[in-house]
């Protein structure tokens, strides 16, 4: 048995001996910010390695002695920071890969996000670093830190102690974490690392580091764009069977997504398939930066059961209603107490009535203990899985009066108690957060997390569900490997004919109708009774891979139902597209039986340059672009993944009906994405697939447009059955 060997840049996360190449005795330059912060570090006992700092011409900084060259050094370094302008970057990498420096920290601006240039030069240490052997982190970052800022190769002030790492593409993203920390006081962070244009580490390796580290438990990502999106989401589904991660992904405007691409070259990519995919991997997506550190932290100390039954405890009305209105749009099941619950709450509890939010306003104000002896009640009760918390608790002493505050603090001792004794979650949103209060100092140094907004504990309380699911469904802890990009394809694509499109998709397995090819007016009357003998209404379309639009031009006919309006519809469409195109090759109509009446959805499958071949689903039809209610989820796909994807729809209530609309046939849909899918992944020469629209109804699923475009080959431009 064979084991995989660790690579050999691990030893650079944990180094004995750090080179500043670009080292400087001015204050304002990051080579001496870096050098200082890690003469603090020794002087504080915090890094007991050597300090190499690298010029050709100074002697000392702050004391530490300087080398020419990284050739003169008298250790070889684990690390390397180069703090030098960027075109003289390809030559520094080679100079550490001669000496097996396995990493270099590449902050320089100037490579791929500036233009043509920098992408040469890019392009150029690149390829020094893979003759070399090094690994690069950067370019164009602000740096990283180590074990809590022990090794602060960026220079961030006041890192507080954690096991939350960072992940990010903004130093100032990282840096208002970091500030959000110091104000709260109760996040703290493990490792912190830039990733900028991610030239060659990137999230995907960083994260499998993140995995095995012992100090890390949760890890939040501010996410511009992806170099190997189907690493990544590899990478995340371990990780995340693990540990939670919370990231943010920038890029929903095209205004945000030219700001991502012109920060770090990094193409922002598609909002909608980045955050599917993320969350189809496990990964918790946030809407809010300020969201990611309460969430993560949350999610690290913190499960729920997948039922997630959630009750809303408050002691003011108006907050009661604002955290039911969030709950409400967050979708989160809402507790019932049972008749026997609301009977003991209410005898135990003058005053209180059993319902959802449970409002205990003027009653804790004298004796916010009460809180304590509510909790141990509320966690009992079979009925409810998780509670939010919403209020004045942690400054009732502050509010009213200081002798409050013992009752303050024997009530977080007796809850916290009560939260690891039943194992269900208490989210905490406090008024007085933003303030000092020991007694939420006393509540965060249990693990727990207390909320400045209900909105956030809210979401919270939704991501804990989220996780719950995804972990419940992934039990096995089985990875389903990415498909990979076929690599014996040109740019180049053209459109197959719908009904050869069709065959195709029937060879394979999938269930629609082929439809029949009436190639000359003629065909028609020798059908008549084939068609019409019992009342049958068709549709009839052009057959071509001309012509794209077909409704736009008058090229479909619906509700033909006898020989005249065939023949009538014939004539038109022929006479519309050689209008419209005339040197479109037309291959006559196909005649399909009209639907049964439901609801329009859409199924198409592409393949992303980032995250290999996906599979879309959403409302379909003329809405497709006016609502944009499509999701996507990576293939291959399973019938559980099917059933997520169509749930994913904000318009969920079509699925199950509403108003003279039928209910889906869920079943034969699921079917339907499956054999798709398959069929997408089992023949890479198809460049997209689009099904639109899909007709759902009680008794099935109908096909009413079916495209499939294909990218030409010189040597062939048949399909081709991958196994």
């Amino acid at each position: 048995m064979t084991t995989m060997q660790t690579p050999h840049w691990y030893r650079s996360l944990a180094p004995a001996n750090i080179a500043v190449v670009g080292a400087s005795n001015k204050t304002e330059k990051r080579g001496y910010q870096i050098v200082e912060s890690l003469k603090i570090a020794q002087q504080m006992e915090t890094f007991s390695g050597r300090i190499l700092p690298i010029h050709p011409a100074l002697d000392h900084i702050l004391d530490v002695p300087v080398w020419p060259n990284l050739a003169m050094c008298p250790v070889v370094p684990d690390l390397a920071v180069l703090c030098t302008p960027a075109n003289t970057v390809p030559q520094l990498i080679k100079e550490c890969g001669e000496l097996g420096i396995p990493m270099v920290v590449v902050l320089a601006a100037g490579f791929g996000e500036s233009g043509i240039q920098g992408k040469v030069l890019e392009a150029r240490a690149l390829a020094q670093a893979e003759a070399s052997s090094v690994r690069i982190l950067g370019p164009n970052i602000s740096g990283l830190f180590l074990n809590s800022g022990a090794i602060d190769l960026v220079g961030f002030p006041n890192i507080l102690p954690g096991k939350t790492a960072v992940l990010s593409q903004s130093g100032n993203v990282a840096l208002g974490l970091v500030c959000q920390s110091d104000q709260q006081q109760q996040f703290g962070f493990s490792h912190y690392f830039g990733i900028g244009n991610q030239l060659d580490l990137d999230f995907a390796e960083l994260l499998t580091w993140l995995e095995q580290d012992e100090k890390t438990d949760s890890v939040v990502a501010y996410v511009e764009g992806f170099k190997r999106g189907s690493a990544f989401v590899q990478a995340a589904r371990r990780f995340t069977l693990r540990k939670p991660l919370v990231a943010y992904k920038a890029g929903k405007s095209e205004t945000s997504q030219q700001a991502a691409k012109s920060h770090t070259g990094s193409l922002a990519g598609n909002y909608r398939v980045s955050r599917d995919l993320l969350k189809q991997s496990g990964v918790t997506v946030v809407e809010d930066v300020n969201e990611l550190l309460p969430i993560a932290r949350t999610l690290a100390h913190q499960q729920v059961k997948v039922t997630g039954r959630t009750l809303i405890v408050t002691d003011g009305g108006g907050h009661g209603a604002i955290a039911a209105d969030l709950a409400n749009d967050f979708h989160l099941p809402l507790a019932q107490l049972a008749d026997y619950e609301k009977s003991v709450l209410e005898r135990k509890f003058p005053g209180l009535m059993g319902s959802n939010p449970i409002d205990v306003a003027g009653i804790a104000d004298q004796d916010p203990s009460v809180f304590a002896e509510l909790m141990a009640f509320l966690l009992m009760c079979d009925s409810v899985d998780q509670v939010i918390w919403v209020g004045l608790f942690g400054g009732y002493h502050l509010r009213f009066n200081q002798s409050l505050r013992p009752q303050e603090l024997s009530a977080v001792e007796k809850i916290t108690q009560l939260i690891s004794k039943h194992k269900k979650p208490v989210l905490l949103q406090s008024l007085y957060s933003p303030r000092e209060s020991d007694v939420l100092r006393m509540w965060c140094n249990s693990g727990l997390t207390h909320f400045t907004n209900i909105e956030t504990a809210v979401r919270a309380a939704r991501a804990l569900i989220d996780r719950s699911l995804y972990l419940t469904n992934h039990q096995t802890g089985v990875v389903t490997n990415v498909v990979a990009m076929p690599r014996n394809r040109t740019h180049h694509s053209s459109l197959m004919a719908e009904q050869s499109a069709r065959q195709k998709l029937i060879q394979e397995g999938v269930s629609i109708d082929s439809g029949f090819l009436i190639e000359q007016k003629a065909d028609l009357e020798k059908s008549d009774r084939q068609f019409f003998a019992d009342g049958q209404r068709w549709a009839m379309k052009i057959n071509s891979p001309d012509i794209l639009h077909k409704s736009d031009i008058g090229a479909v006919v619906l509700n033909i139902d006898n020989l005249a309006f065939a023949e009538e519809a014939f004539d038109q469409i022929m006479t519309n597209c050689q209008q419209h195109n005339a040197n479109a090759k037309l291959e006559g109509v196909l005649m399909l039986p009209m639907s049964q009446a439901g609801v329009e959805y859409v199924i198409g499958c592409q393949r992303d340059e980032n995250f290999g071949p996906m599979i879309m689903f959403g409302i379909g039809g003329l809405f497709v672009e006016l609502f944009e209610d499509v999701h996507f989820r990576a293939l291959p796909i399973d019938p559980l993944a099917a059933q997520q994807l169509i749930q994913s729809i904000q318009a969920k209530k079509l699925l199950h009906g509403f108003r003279h609309l039928p209910p889906m046939d869920i079943e034969a849909m699921v079917d339907l994405l499956c054999r798709v899918g398959q069929f997408f992944i089992h023949n890479p020469q198809v460049k997209s697939i689009d099904l639109n629209p899909v007709i759902a109804h009680q008794h099935g699923v109908n096909a009413v447009d079916v495209r499939i475009e294909v990218y030409e080959q010189e040597s062939n431009h048949e399909l081709s059955e991958v196994s």
